[in-house]
């Protein structure tokens, strides 16, 4: 009201669109930007160790407002929601239908700290080389992907094993991304935020408007 109250009434209809577009616009700045610091993709890699995957920052996401619906949702998408909200509220995950694969320091990890698709597979396919679960005549051994390497006496396979990746029924999480504190943080700063994106647009209408 304060912006808006010396407007005449032909000025004063170009709020609507000027609401929609700045709320849209803010939108972006929260959840698509890539160069903002303080954006929800940036503040991921900073976060996540080593750093967030391509696949976990397409997974922001906003809404577009229009005249009539002036709102903008900032959201996560299904696929990456069902593991981001461990990292953002904490608390126990359990798997769908497969165990949860923590790695040991035995495994190849990618540039972002995962088990790549493509070594899954090469596990799955050498049976001889790999196997799932609990050595024989070891049970104090964990649950586990084993890999069958060089000679052992001891070892009743003749073979030395060794652990690439635990697997578990479930994992706990602590929280390391505040997902509500980096939205507000963008909405509300002086660079980027809801009222420096109004001004600018309001400005923008009002001279298309004369």
């Amino acid at each position: 009201k304060k912006l808006t109250k010396k407007l005449d009434f032909v000025q004063k209809a170009q709020i609507p669109f000027a609401t929609a577009k700045s709320l849209t616009k803010t939108g972006f700045n929260v959840a698509a930007d890539t160069k903002n610091p303080k954006a929800l993709r940036q503040s991921a890699d900073r976060r996540f160790d080593p750093k967030a995957t391509p696949f976990t920052k397409r997974g922001f996401r906003f809404t577009k407002a229009t005249k009539k619906n002036q709102k903008t949702v900032i959201y996560i998408m299904p696929e990456q929601e069902k593991y981001m909200q461990f990292m953002i509220q904490g608390g126990t995950r359990f798997p769908d239908r497969n165990k949860i694969m923590v790695p040991t320091g035995q495994i190849r990890l990618n540039q972002f700290g995962n088990i790549t698709k493509n070594t899954i597979e090469k596990i799955r396919a050498d049976r001889k080389k790999f196997f799932f679960g609990t050595p024989k005549g070891q049970p104090e051994e964990p649950n586990a992907i084993w890999e069958r390497y060089g000679r052992s006496k001891s070892h009743p396979s003749g073979r030395r094993i060794r652990p690439l990746a635990l697997l578990t029924d479930s994992a706990k999480y602590k929280p390391i991304f505040p997902f509500k504190a980096i939205v507000k943080n963008v909405v509300f700063s002086r660079k980027g935020g809801f009222a420096d994106e109004f001004r600018k647009t309001l400005k923008e209408a009002i001279r298309s408007a004369k």
